[in-house]
């Protein structure tokens, strides 16, 4: 799947072990099958997020605004079957949560 926008900033891998596991975001279905909504609890000042596969290779990634109790949805249709971990850079903080993919 072709990321949503291109960003220089992103690197091409990805740590897993290098995420926060917050609270203050949730992910809904889990597992999904064409649509993730991320639910963001708590004001974050937030700029970019991305979706990384169980190798830590971004498929998707974009923008995003300051949220406040706002929700984001994300197309995984074309994703393969597999875990997968949804990051969004906050606050000067690295905070992601891991969701199944399934067909």
């Amino acid at each position: 799947m072709a990321p949503e926008s291109c960003n220089p900033t992103l690197s091409s891998e990805w740590d897993k072990d290098d995420m926060e596991d917050e609270s203050n975001i949730s992910i809904a279905p889990n597992p999904a099958r064409d649509i993730l909504t991320i639910y963001f609890e708590q004001s974050l000042e937030a700029d970019q997020y991305a979706v990384y596969d169980g190798l830590g290779k971004p498929v998707v990634f974009g923008q995003l605004d300051s949220v406040l109790g706002s929700s984001l949805e994300i197309n995984i249709k074309r994703l393969p079957e597999g875990v997968y971990y949804f990051r969004v850079w906050a606050d000067a903080v690295d905070i992601g949560k891991r969701f199944v993919k399934v067909n």
